[in-house]
């Protein structure tokens, strides 16, 4: 997250569709970027993270882990159907490369703002929202752990 906050600071992401497709044709890696790539990966990492706190955490309070790791699942599932990163991928492609008439662009155009509107959308939020009410669960049952720093070495090994 702070990589891609400062991605963000030093390069803003674009605003319009014609900017994202223009960002594509210029700089594909930060296109990336922009259409939140670290967040993918993050998100991927947090499925083993989930999965080891609950194995070690479910003898402690099986009910709340359990809840909380559903609701950091669900949060995760609903990210990765927002993001529409590899659909606009294509569109990019095609508009930078196939395109020939101006219905064409008009057409892919129409279609890039459909898929920044997914992508800016409910469910992005939504998903931030299910991710932190998950991250609470478990550092709240953290705090009740009594052996917090054991668990803790654990997981910086």
């Amino acid at each position: 997250m702070p990589i891609q906050i400062l991605v963000f600071l030093i390069s803003p992401p674009p605003v319009t569709v014609i900017d994202y497709f223009n960002l594509y044709k210029n700089n594909s890696f930060l296109w990336l970027l922009s259409l939140d790539l670290l967040l993918i990966v993050d998100y991927v990492l947090m499925i083993p993270i989930f999965l080891s706190l609950y194995i070690k955490l479910r003898k402690n309070n099986e009910s709340c882990i359990t809840i909380g790791i559903i609701i950091g699942f669900i949060g995760i599932v609903t990210y990765f159907s927002s993001n529409t990163a590899f659909d606009m991928l294509y569109l990019s492609q095609q508009y930078n490369t196939i395109t020939t008439t101006e219905l064409q662009k008009s057409l892919l155009l129409a279609a890039g703002h459909s898929m920044l509107a997914i992508f800016q959308g409910t469910s992005f939020h939504i998903s931030y929202i299910l991710i932190s009410i998950a991250t609470l669960v478990i550092l709240i049952i953290l705090q009740r752990v009594k052996y917090l720093t054991n668990l803790l070495a654990i997981a910086e090994y």
